[in-house]
């Protein structure tokens, strides 16, 4: 990696590793890709709207989708282009929430909770989880 970081968001698209955001002292709005099979690390040539940490990304509609906790105090979603690499915010919110995005038959489903909550649970978890509190599904993007 080219830069240091926690808690990115990462994602593997093709022959790419994709690393959004993290945190090396503060938030980063910064983004690379690994190339797996040049085994060499580039930085995306544009930044992200805001800056993220502990963030989730997913793919869907021919890009991905990146959200996270935004620094200080909220949180954002952005769509990422694949093909031109640009991002476009799609969602901000002032709320202290953990935002985590899930593609279930080619739909966008938003889960949000506390940072505290959500964070804890591996993913098996929080599939039984949500089968508990569907109150914490608040909308479906697609």
């Amino acid at each position: 990696m080219n830069f240091v970081r926690k808690w990115p968001g990462v994602y593997k698209y093709k022959e790419y590793v994709y690393a959004f955001g993290g945190n090396n002292g503060s938030c980063l709005s910064n983004a690379e890709k690994y190339d797996i099979v040049a085994k060499s690390w580039t930085n995306l040539p544009h930044l992200m709207q805001k800056a993220k940490e502990f963030c989730s990304v997913v793919e869907h509609s021919s890009g991905l989708y990146v959200s996270s906790y935004v620094n200080p105090g909220g949180t954002s979603i952005e769509f990422f282009n694949l093909v031109n690499e640009t991002f476009k915010l799609v969602r901000e919110s002032s709320e202290l929430e953990v935002p985590t995005l899930l593609c279930v038959r080619d739909q966008l489903i938003l889960l949000k909770g506390k940072k505290s909550r959500l964070l804890m649970h591996p993913t098996g978890l929080i599939w039984w989880y949500l089968q508990k509190r569907q109150d914490l599904i608040k909308g479906v993007y697609s």
